[in-house]
């Protein structure tokens, strides 16, 4: 018998982030949890250079304030070449 374990994800806290410090780009962020695992999204990625893929981050932490800094560590390194994350 296949039992499925029913995912329990609850928001923590969302936020939005004036990248660019001009209103051209504002990024949505969200910390949540998923069975009490600890993780973070925003709803764009970017490209750290011309050359790169886009940059999806890791996004599991060991606390919310490591996830509140590692989001802010993202968001603080963002480029002019971005996209919309789909499933944010």
């Amino acid at each position: 018998m296949n039992i499925m374990k029913k995912e329990v994800i609850k928001i923590i806290s969302e936020h939005d982030y004036d990248v660019f410090n001009d209103g051209t780009l504002i990024v949505f962020g969200k910390i949540y949890t998923v069975n009490e695992h600890i993780y973070w999204d925003v709803d764009h990625y970017y490209k750290p250079s011309p050359i790169a893929g886009y940059y999806l981050p890791s996004k599991s932490s060991s606390s919310i304030e490591s996830a509140e800094r590692s989001m802010r560590a993202y968001l603080s390194a963002f480029s002019d070449d971005y996209i919309v994350n789909e499933n944010y």
